[in-house]
């Protein structure tokens, strides 16, 4: 004979013995993203906000190339307390430089090919504010000014 509520109950139980194994928990997602005067004149590539419940495209590499340099962003995201960064990569001949503005401490330079790459974590910088000289065997090539604008979505993890 079956039973509908000895039936009702162990199913209750399998799913709770489920549930209990993967305890969902909440984590927050962090990225940044880039105003310039001349936005407009910047590649931008988008994707997903990787984790999010909804997700929606944001930007995550800027490219422009000048008459004597080129430049490149590229957005990381953050995770929980670990925040976004940006690597920010600039390169002309025979090598370009940066040398940021408005940071207390100056970046470490990684060599890249006709260029340098830095990293900046979006907690060393105090403010909305990003500036950056160029520069290629001591010479001044150019100087670009960004606001940085934070965003952040939460994400649901089934550990």
């Amino acid at each position: 004979m079956f039973n509908n509520t000895r039936c009702g109950a162990g199913l209750m139980a399998l799913l709770l013995i489920t549930l209990s194994a993967c305890a969902p928990s909440t984590f927050k997602r962090s990225t940044v993203s880039l105003s310039h005067p001349n936005l407009d004149q910047f590649e931008i590539r988008h994707a997903d906000f990787q984790g999010c419940l909804w997700r929606h495209p944001v930007p995550v590499h800027y490219r422009i190339q000048r008459t004597e340099y080129e430049l490149e962003v590229d957005v990381r995201f953050g995770l929980g307390a670990e925040p976004a960064s940006l690597d920010i990569t600039v390169r002309s001949q025979p090598t370009a430089r940066a040398e940021f503005l408005n940071l207390p401490q100056q970046p470490d330079a990684q060599a890249v090919d006709k260029g340098h790459r830095y990293r900046l974590l979006r907690s060393q910088i105090a403010q909305q504010r990003l500036a950056l000289d160029v520069f290629s065997e001591g010479r001044a090539l150019g100087r670009e000014r960004f606001r940085l604008d934070d965003h952040s979505c939460l994400g649901l993890s089934l550990e």
